[in-house]
Order: structure tokens, then sequence, then C-alpha cells
């Protein structure tokens, strides 16, 4: 009782803590980024999209690190900059997070 309690691993005395609706907006923004950054090259935006798809089993989760891997590997700072831009952005409305995504995507293709 009359000792103070740590933080948890990976959070300092000033950190706040991040909800994981916020952790999971942020991961969408990074993939919606990685997958339309020019910077990125194609096969790997294609791998990219490929790991995002719903598919059974482990084989979305593989394709999806492989490539994260592999980018890595080949672009060293991009991911830690689309990182942080992805935290600039704003973050998404309070509905459901995939429709959000998907009617934003759909609005700007009639649009053009």
């Amino acid at each position: 009782m009359g000792q103070p309690t740590p933080p948890p691993i990976g959070l300092s005395e000033g950190t706040a803590r991040v909800s994981i609706r916020t952790r999971l907006q942020r991961l969408l923004r990074l993939a919606k980024l990685l997958s339309s950054d020019s910077r990125v090259p194609r096969p790997i935006r294609v791998l990219i999209l490929a790991g995002l798809l719903p598919v059974p089993g482990p084989f979305d989760e593989i394709v999806l690190g492989g490539s994260l891997a592999l980018l890595l590997v080949i672009r060293q700072g991009l991911i830690r900059t689309l990182w942080l831009e992805s935290a600039a952005e704003p973050s998404l409305p309070d509905g459901d997070a995939g429709s959000s995504l998907i009617t934003r995507f759909s609005t700007r293709r009639t649009m053009k």
C-alpha cells in the first residue's frame, strides 16, 4: 500500500494512455497511406492491399507482416515518416471506422 505502483510496460510517467480505438484508427490511416503512397513500390502496395482483405486464417497477417518487413529493408525511414503523418491526420468520426473509410473513398471516386 505504501509503495507507488510502476506504470505499465511501455509507458513512462508522463505518457498519456492511448485507447485501443485510437490506435486502430491510426493503424487504418497508416495502411491507407502505405497503400496509396508513390514512394512504396507497386508490388509491395499490392501485397499490403492483399493483407488488408478479410481472409480467414493467418494468410492476411502473414502477407501484411511480410510486406512491412520487406518495406523496412527497402525503405527504412518511410514507415516511420508515414506513422508520424498518420498521427497528424485528424481522427475518424465517431461512427464505425471501416465504414467511414469506405464512405470517404466512394465519395472521392464519384467526385472526380
